[in-house]
């Protein structure tokens, strides 16, 4: 063991007297001034590629008449419904103080259609129970909530949203006989950037009292607008949100605000991408949604200040040292 720590104590012994017998040498020959200059901009290219990937979140605002869910919080997914229709081995039967437990895995369908009612499916595992009945452990469940006749629902429901999501069916596709397909309507997505909290790599920036560094700051990237007849997904990102819901066809389709930590999202829309320069296109292919290293380098904060210190640095020896050449 003795041998072993000797011996790589000594290499590294070695390395840094080369590296350092390295950078005199590199000093001698371009002068003082300059090897500065070269130095930072080294330094500045390798803090460059010490930039962590960002931690990312995406607040998405979206009106939707069709959206699936994989429950993975069965906790945060549980529901309550003032009062449906239920599909039971009885056929449909107006249930009221419906209380609805998903189980993990379990795929929840919440879908608007054009003449206003409102379908919640559920499939893979589900808890339910109205006061006049109880079901339990049923692997589907379906409720239908109507704005008028004996089961009105009577008011808006908020259902929650805690897991992975499908939103919207590309246009294209959900053409079918049996009417007008459900799609996303329309919606926003905002894409926010957590500030970096450490540079090359082992550097960690709140151990910098001396600079106004902020780690883990949230800061707005970049802002988009989702088409209508699209697809959003994302692939094993849980969300966090909630959906709000009406019969009736006062208000068009569903309304959700939701956030993710997923660094990236896939959408689909209707418009096939252009394969070539031609302007043909191929088969319909998602598009990703991510945060760029153009947008975290121009817009997080912490990152801004260590390259504006590093350009002050440039712009100072540049300036008030002058170069080999200039006293020539």
């Amino acid at each position: 063991m003795r041998q072993f720590i000797y011996r790589n104590a000594t290499r590294l012994w070695e390395w840094t007297t080369k590296a350092w017998l390295w950078i005199k040498d590199k000093r001698d020959e371009y002068g003082p001034s300059r090897f500065v200059l070269i130095l930072l901009l080294g330094l500045g290219l390798l803090g460059i590629l010490s930039i962590p990937k960002p931690n990312v979140m995406v607040a998405a605002s979206i009106t939707t008449e069709t959206l699936a869910m994989t429950v993975m919080s069965p906790e945060e997914a549980r529901f309550r419904i003032p009062r449906a229709i239920a599909l039971t081995d009885e056929g449909e039967v107006c249930r009221e103080n419906i209380f609805v437990q998903p189980k993990n895995g379990a795929e929840l369908y919440f879908t608007k259609d054009v003449s206003g009612d409102v379908y919640i499916s559920a499939q893979g595992g589900i808890d339910w129970r109205s006061h006049s009945g109880f079901n339990q452990g049923s692997d589907w469940a379906d409720f239908r909530l109507e704005e008028k006749g004996d089961c009105a629902v009577g008011r808006p429901v908020r259902l929650p949203v805690a897991g992975t999501l499908v939103i919207g069916t590309v246009a294209a596709i959900a053409q079918s006989d049996d009417g007008p397909p459900s799609l996303l309507l329309d919606g926003q997505l905002e894409v926010y950037g957590r500030a970096v909290d450490r540079i090359f790599w082992i550097i960690g920036l709140d151990n910098i009292p001396v600079l106004p560094m902020e780690p883990d700051r949230l800061y707005l990237a970049n802002t988009f607008t989702v088409p209508g007849g699209s697809e959003l997904s994302s692939t094993d990102a849980q969300w966090w949100g909630f959906v709000d819901v009406e019969a009736g066809t006062a208000e068009k389709g569903m309304q959700l605000e939701a956030s993710t930590n997923a660094r990236t999202l896939i959408l689909k829309a209707p418009a096939p991408r252009v394969a070539n320069a031609s302007n043909e296109t191929g088969p319909l292919r998602g598009d990703v949604i991510s945060l760029t290293l153009g947008a975290q380098l121009g817009n997080d904060p912490n990152v801004r200040w260590i390259f504006g210190l590093i350009t002050f640095a440039l712009f100072f020896v540049a300036t008030f040292f002058q170069m080999p050449e200039s006293r020539k």
